[in-house]
């Protein structure tokens, strides 16, 4: 298993808008600490956007190496 593991994103095309481009100063490591905190961190926040109204929401996550 990686122990240090990365973000790899396609080049953007010519032509190709980025959306949201201060995106990219949320997730350096220097803010959130590494980036496996950012992994867990946006894995939970996604989850709890997407909740069903007042549902509870579960996150599990499994190591496997």
């Amino acid at each position: 298993m990686d122990k240090n593991p990365q973000w790899r994103f396609r080049e953007m095309r010519p032509g190709e808008i980025n959306v949201d481009p201060i995106e990219g100063e949320f997730f350096t490591t220097e803010a959130i600490g590494s980036i496996t905190d950012a992994l867990v961190r946006e894995s939970i926040q996604n989850s709890l956007d997407a909740a069903q109204g007042n549902e509870p929401v579960t996150v599990r996550f499994s190591f496997f190496s």
